[in-house]
């Protein structure tokens, strides 16, 4: 074994981690309304995710999602969207 396998290091992942508590992050701005509003609502949520900052919590520590991560929730959000549309506009079956 080596010395760098005994070492605890977190999975790399799209997330950054910060320095804050959870409860100086705007309510709006967590991943747990972030979730309601793509249920429920998908315009907010490309606003939320192209205006600012997500936050979210994770065993105890808060991370703030990366471009990467944003990237996707954006695209998921155009894709449900555009479903969405053509099931409206498109031709009855």
């Amino acid at each position: 074994m080596t010395d760098s396998t005994s070492e605890t290091s977190l999975p790399e992942d799209s997330f950054g981690q910060l320095d804050i508590t959870y409860d100086q992050t705007p309510w709006y701005r967590r991943r747990w309304f972030l979730c309601v509003t793509m249920l429920f609502f998908i315009p907010l949520t490309l606003i939320l995710v192209l205006s600012g900052e997500v936050y979210l919590k994770r065993q105890g520590v808060v991370y703030k999602m990366q471009l990467s991560q944003k990237i996707r929730v954006v695209i998921a959000c155009l894709v449900l969207l555009c479903v969405g549309l053509f099931r409206v506009i498109g031709p009855g079956y």
